[in-house]
């Protein structure tokens, strides 16, 4: 008995992302995406194996996802170390210039 040759594998078409740190072009990124909770008092929906499913890049609104190429791990450490904390209060410049520290 002969066995049927093998198809050969279609190469695939290399895709390059830009790192959002450093700029340069890397073809295997570290991806870092960033999916919005679903709201407390929201229903969840129920999970069907053989529903629709849509991509998270297709989703839109409140559930859009937020999707950031970096070149490596470390490279994403040094762009959340430079980025400022969101849990700080921001102050007005007359307010740091006056000496308040209220927020208003």
């Amino acid at each position: 008995m002969f066995r049927k040759k093998a198809e050969p594998i279609k190469p695939r078409k290399i895709i390059r992302r830009k790192c959002k740190q450093c700029g340069t072009m890397k073809t295997n990124p570290y991806t870092y995406t960033v999916v919005p909770s679903i709201p407390l008092w929201d229903k969840i929906p129920i999970y069907n194996k053989n529903s629709e499913k849509t991509d998270r890049i297709d989703l839109k609104g409140n559930n859009k996802v937020e999707i950031k190429y970096y070149c490596d791990q470390e490279c994403h450490e040094t762009y959340m170390d430079t980025q400022p904390d969101p849990t700080t209060t921001r102050f007005y410049k007359s307010d740091l210039l006056d000496g308040k520290k209220f927020k208003f």
